[in-house]
């Protein structure tokens, strides 16, 4: 359509002056069904000039299918606290693939004398003040989310591991942030 084309019983026509020997580039916009996800094929199209009909495929590909979610979890490298003083941990859940992740469950592993405190997102594992589940209700395609845990040092001071990371993966690729007790 646009300027210069008219309606024939074949579509659409416009008359062009080619000199001899000379050329004419054609370009069309063509309007194919939705394919579904993942999906291509090839759709024939057909261009007549001076009754030559000359036919090529046009390949239509379907949307593709987003990549799975792919979770990493980071931390700082280090968290001070005060002995006796509830502070926080900060864990954040980072999803690199196309596809949201629902209920993520995050797993804290807190070393002795660091215990869980008021947290929204976390809950001790039953019969152990050690292990903490923390739950992501939703961590986007390409997005990220921030955790708070909550957690209070008792003791004496000292610095102490936590290891956080999405359920089921093992602790050599969790992430680590060193509580310093003051």
């Amino acid at each position: 359509s646009g300027p210069g084309w008219t309606a024939c019983d074949a579509g659409l026509c416009r008359e062009v002056d080619v000199p001899v020997g000379g050329t004419v580039e054609l370009t069309a916009g063509l309007a194919v069904p939705a394919l579904p996800v993942g999906e291509d094929r090839s759709l024939p199209v057909s261009v007549t000039v001076a009754g030559e009909t000359s036919t090529t495929d046009v390949r239509v590909v379907g949307p593709q299918r987003p990549s799975p979610a792919a979770l990493v979890v980071t931390t700082q490298p280090t968290t001070l606290l005060e002995q006796g003083v509830p502070g926080t941990v900060v864990a954040t859940v980072r999803n690199d693939g196309g596809t949201a992740a629902r209920d993520v469950e995050l797993e804290v592993e807190l070393p002795n004398a660091v215990f869980l405190v008021e947290s929204a997102a976390c809950t001790p594992a039953q019969g152990s003040q050690a292990t903490v589940t923390c739950t992501v209700e939703e961590v986007p395609a390409y997005g990220s989310v921030d955790v708070d845990v909550g957690v209070l040092a008792r003791g004496a001071a000292a610095d102490r591991e936590v290891r956080i990371g999405v359920r089921g993966t093992p602790p050599e690729a969790r992430a680590v942030t060193t509580i310093i007790v003051r």
